[in-house]
């Protein structure tokens, strides 16, 4: 008789961790975007290595419009599972938001620039 737990047991941690992403899923579906970061990364805390968890952080930092938080939480997924489907969906619209977004500074720093350059000479 083997003393090896069966192999559809999870550990209490682990088992605590799909309960906050499921309420992360929750919160997000509520548009609750600050209460689901913080069930994520309760999630995280329990369980580092789990690929979905990051992703999912990813999923909502980029709701929030916080992208380069949305890149690190991307790479971490990636890193941990290359075939993340959701990281890589994640991974393609950070991009193109940041891309979208480097335009519009660089016409307001230039702006900003030749008002400066006025004032001082």
């Amino acid at each position: 008789m083997s003393n090896s737990a069966p192999s559809h047991f999870k550990p209490p941690s682990q088992e605590r961790a799909e309960r906050h992403l499921k309420r992360a899923k929750d919160q997000f579906k509520m548009k609750r975007y600050n209460e689901a970061v913080k069930e994520l990364r309760d999630a995280i805390k329990l369980d580092p290595k789990k690929s979905e968890f990051h992703a999912w952080l990813a999923k909502v930092q980029l709701k929030k419009g916080l992208t380069g938080m949305t890149n690190i939480s991307v790479r971490q997924a990636l890193k941990l599972d290359p075939d993340n489907e959701l990281a890589l969906e994640c991974q393609k619209l950070a991009e193109s938001q940041s891309i979208d977004k480097s335009d519009a500074p660089t016409e307001k720093h230039k702006g900003l620039g030749s008002l400066l350059t006025r004032k001082l000479f």
